[in-house]
């Protein structure tokens, strides 16, 4: 495995003059390397999490769906498509209903392992039961909990080796999910309040000061 020479102008959307800060990563590049070593064709791919779009740009011939969870996200890749005269994508986001069954999937893991389940169950009700999904991450963010939360919707989940310190996770054989939950309940000053993983402030109540 090896990761593929970038063929693209990937832009950062806060157009920033620090030449440190890119608009891909690691993860990325070997998301991609894993994409183009498998068959692939005529597939229905989805991308989660792809924050510039690097990905949207050099997989934009499979028409991905594209799901954000930010709309600086789809500014950021819609200005990378144009700059490169790519085609645009389909968006959407972690709780509506795809297009299209999806057969093949690639995320970039989000620092927040909530959203990550939430992007789980999203693929888990809109996929075929032969779906792959491959997800990115770099090797120091890693935790277990990370497999567990795969685990509860793939029958196989296989960690790769590390390379320029990333490393992906492969899922394969999707299980029925019936009665997996995407809310959770938060108790609080005897009430409790229901909300979908992955939102700010996932774990307590978001206090505000008062001035009055």
């Amino acid at each position: 495995m090896s990761f593929q020479e970038n063929q693209y102008n990937i832009q950062r959307y806060d157009f920033t003059n620090d030449r440190s800060l890119r608009a891909f990563s690691a993860v990325d590049e070997l998301l991609l390397s894993s994409f183009n070593e498998i068959e692939t064709a005529n597939k229905n791919l989805g991308l989660y999490n792809d924050r510039f779009g690097f990905l949207s740009c050099h997989l934009s011939a499979h028409s991905p769906q594209a799901v954000i969870t930010h709309k600086s996200q789809e500014k950021a890749i819609a200005l990378n498509l144009e700059n490169n005269s790519l085609d645009s994508l389909s968006y959407s986001d972690p709780l509506s209903t795809l297009d299209v069954k999806l057969d093949m999937v690639l995320i970039k893991i989000p620092k927040s392992l909530d959203l990550f389940h939430l992007f789980l169950g999203q693929i888990a009700q809109n996929s075929t039961d032969e779906v792959m999904v491959i997800c990115g991450f770099m090797t120091r963010h890693f935790t277990p909990k990370m497999i567990q939360i795969a685990e509860q919707y793939f029958e196989v989940v296989t960690q790769s080796r590390a390379l320029k310190k990333a490393r992906v996770l492969t899922l394969k054989n999707k299980k029925q999910t019936e009665g997996i939950s995407f809310v959770k309940d938060l108790n609080y000053d005897d009430e409790t309040y229901q909300q979908y993983y992955g939102v700010f402030s996932g774990e307590h109540i978001d206090m505000q000061p008062s001035f009055f």
